[in-house]
């Protein structure tokens, strides 16, 4: 069984994980953004998939952001 999850990332990587060894956010940029985003999370074993998931809330967050 699977719930949500919300979590803040790195706007331009979208991951919990490391994306791109050459994303600002590994280089600890000052001017990385990030975002509040939902992804979906085991309530078994915890494990918290790394790509966002498709909802409601996650395309708000996309449609305030300007890229």
């Amino acid at each position: 069984m699977k719930t949500l999850s919300r979590h803040i990332v790195c706007d331009q990587c979208l991951s919990l994980d490391i994306v791109d060894v050459d994303c600002r956010c590994v280089h600890n940029v000052k001017h990385a953004n990030y975002i509040e985003l939902e992804f979906e999370e085991c309530t078994c074993c915890g494990n918290i998939s790394s790509q966002p998931a498709d909802t409601e809330f996650n395309k708000k967050q996309f449609e305030k952001e300007t890229y």
